[in-house]
This record gives structure tokens, C-alpha cells and sequence, in this order.
């Protein structure tokens, strides 16, 4: 085997990341760079090689058990494969070909719909212009939320996998890669959120950097694992949980008084200015509103997106040829057509242009209010 590869690692969580970060199965704890050695050696040695007890006594039947456990790999007639799609340097040409006119085709059809979506967007009144109005219920809530599960239900993709731990994810991992972090880092389909039954706070935008919000802050925290640019957010936020600050900005929505550590905290994460929100906030009035654009994007793009998630033949990529489950791998092919259809609508000024932080990418915060 030569030198190992590197991999990044991306978790879609389908449990509450809190309450379950000292799980020993959370995935947090083994998808990561331990299973770097692994990986390369399952992606590079030969068929017959590449078995069950050799694996276990190359490594550590622990850690090959974690990973068959957690849906990484798994065993069929003691041979190891891939089980979570998983994407390498030699997978980009290929990858590239298979989403070469895609995206611009369904962003035309975007684009048919401009007036009805604008005219939608103006009447939010939440102080903000339809462009970003537009970014974030488009971009994020849409193509992020409510098309992957109205693509789950037309059988197009795995929104959702049960583990034998009873844990409830979906995890994809990439290569480093120069070639692959256009797939992976630099396109617009990166959403980080911390919610509660009435109020969300988050942020949408790319993965090209280590993010300062509250979900990246929190889990990084959980395993104490917070890197320097986290220290003067962590000098306020130390013991604050992720409720605090949920109801925190509810009662300010509310005008109700809250404690200057919350509203300081809130400050240096982006989402109040002189103690005032100064990011776009979506409450339940706008509830309709949204719902009807999701209903325009709906009608144009759902039937043909579904058929072309449908057919991954010519996605000849390693994880396919390891029989990875195709639904899966078409969860994050949507990811990476709608992060490619986001930036041709950011580059066509459709959307606003997310705001690029130095070390951190490109992003925009929003609030949610559901009650």
C-alpha cells in the first residue's frame, strides 16, 4: 500500500448530535482520521487480498468492526467493500462528466420562474431584498430541506439509514483533494443548524474553511476538540448550552429581557449587532409564502431531477463498483447538483452572493421562528 490517503468526513444526523456525542457509536467517534490507513487499503488492495482477517490483523478487529458496525464497509464473503459512498481523486473526471450540463439545464428551468419566485420573495416584508430572501429559502431550505425529502419520497435517494446502534445517519467521505474540494468544499450546499421545537439558528453556505457558527461550535466542543479561532467565542460561551441560545433569541424576538452573556454570544456569532438581530428571520407568518415557493420549484424541477438521480449507470466511480447502495450515493449526488445550480444562481445575481470569511468560506445566517 503506498502512503495514506486523506479523507474528510461529513455526517447528515438524524438524532439529536447533543444528547448523543459520548456514545461510543456516534460516528463521530470513529469516522475520522483514524480511519484514514483503512480506507486506502481497502480502496487499493486486490480483491483477493482485501479479506475480512486480514483486515483484522493488518489494523484491529476493533476498528474494522466499528467501521463495518457503522456502515462504512461491510463484509460479503469475508471480502471487504465500501458501504457509504465515498469518492476519490480518480473518481473527479468522471464526476465531472456526469454533472457537465445538468446543473445549467435545471437552472434554466429556474429561471423560467424568476417573476412568480420575486414576486413571492417581496412579499416576506422582513426587511430584507427578495435576493437574499431568496438565497436562503431556495438554497438552503429548499434544495437543503424540503426537496430531499420530497426526492426520498419519490424513491430518488436515501434520506435516512437505521444503524444496528439505533442511531439514524447518513454519511458521505471524500478524498483531500485539490480536484475533488470543488465537489466537496468550494460549492454551496453546506447547511449548519441548531434547533429546537421553536427557533433555529443557522447558516448556509460552503464547506471551504472551519465555520464559526453554532453548530460547528458545539460539536467541536462536545469532544474537546475547539481550535484557536474558536477561543474568544469560547471565553463568552462557555457554559451556555445550544437551548440557552435558542431561547435567548426567541425572548429578544419576543421583546422580552435576556441576560448580556446571551446577547454578547449571539453577537460574536453573527446573528445580533448592538444587540439588535440583524439577519433575515423567518417566522410562522411567513410560513405560506415559503411553501409556495417550494411549490413553484416543485413543479418545475422534482419529476426531471427524480428521473436523473434515477440513473447513475455512467457514474463509473469506485463506490459504485463496490456496490455502495445507489440511493445513497444519489443523496450526495443531489447535494452537488443543487450546491452547482446555487452557484449559477449566485453568479446570475438570481441570489445574493454569500459573504466570504477569511479562513471560514462563503455563508449567510438566518433565523427561523416556528411558533
Amino acid at each position: 500500500m503506498n502512503i495514506p490517503r486523506h479523507f474528510t468526513y461529513f455526517l447528515f444526523e438524524n438524532f439529536d448530535p447533543a444528547q448523543e456525542s459520548n456514545n461510543t457509536w456516534n460516528p463521530r467517534n470513529f469516522m475520522n482520521a483514524s480511519a484514514d490507513e483503512i480506507l486506502t487499503w481497502v480502496a487499493e488492495a486486490s480483491k483477493q487480498y482485501r479479506t475480512y482477517r486480514i483486515a483484522c490483523e493488518r489494523f484491529s478487529k476493533d476498528a474494522i468492526n466499528k467501521l463495518i458496525n457503522g456502515g462504512t464497509l461491510r463484509v460479503e464473503n469475508d471480502v471487504l467493500f465500501f458501504d457509504t459512498p465515498i469518492f476519490f481523486d480518480e473518481d473527479t473526471d468522471s464526476i465531472a462528466s456526469f454533472f457537465s450540463n445538468a446543473a445549467s439545464a435545471f437552472t434554466r428551468m429556474i429561471f423560467q420562474r424568476e417573476k412568480e419566485l420575486y414576486i413571492e420573495a417581496e412579499a416576506l416584508k422582513n426587511g430584507f431584498s427578495p435576493q437574499i430572501n431568496l438565497y436562503h429559502i431556495i438554497c438552503g431550505m429548499c434544495f437543503d430541506g424540503y426537496f430531499l425529502d420530497k426526492l426520498s419520497e419519490t424513491g430518488a435517494l436515501a434520506n435516512e439509514r437505521m444503524h444496528p446502534s439505533g442511531l439514524d445517519y447518513l454519511s458521505v467521505i471524500y478524498e483531500k483533494s485539490a480536484k475533488l474540494d470543488h465537489f466537496s468544499n468550494a460549492l454551496l450546499c453546506s447547511y449548519n443548524r441548531v434547533f429546537n421545537d421553536v427557533c433555529a439558528l443557522q447558516s448556509f453556505g460552503d464547506g471551504d474553511g472551519n465555520r464559526l457558527d453554532c453548530y460547528r461550535y458545539f460539536r467541536m466542543r462536545e469532544k474537546n476538540a475547539l481550535t484557536d479561532s474558536f477561543a474568544e467565542i469560547h471565553k463568552v460561551t462557555a457554559n451556555l448550552t445550544e437551548y440557552d441560545l435558542l431561547s435567548a433569541m426567541r425572548n429578544i424576538l419576543l421583546g422580552s429581557a435576556v441576560a448580556p452573556e446571551l446577547i454578547i454570544s449571539l453577537e460574536t456569532f453573527g446573528y445580533l449587532k448592538s444587540g439588535r438581530v440583524c439577519v433575515p428571520v423567518f417566522e410562522k407568518k411567513h410560513s405560506n409564502t415559503i411553501q409556495r415557493i417550494e411549490s413553484i420549484l416543485e413543479d418545475v424541477l422534482l419529476q426531471p431531477i427524480s428521473e436523473w438521480l434515477s440513473d447513475l449507470n455512467s457514474l463509473k466511480i469506485i463506490a459504485m463498483a463496490h456496490g455502495v447502495p445507489q440511493k445513497e450515493i444519489a443523496n450526495e449526488c443531489w447535494h452537488i447538483l443543487f450546491g452547482s445550480i446555487n452557484e449559477m444562481l449566485v453568479q446570475s445575481g438570481f441570489v445574493t452572493a454569500p459573504l466570504y470569511h477569511k479562513g471560514e468560506g462563503r455563508y449567510l445566517q438566518s433565523v427561523e421562528i416556528y411558533v
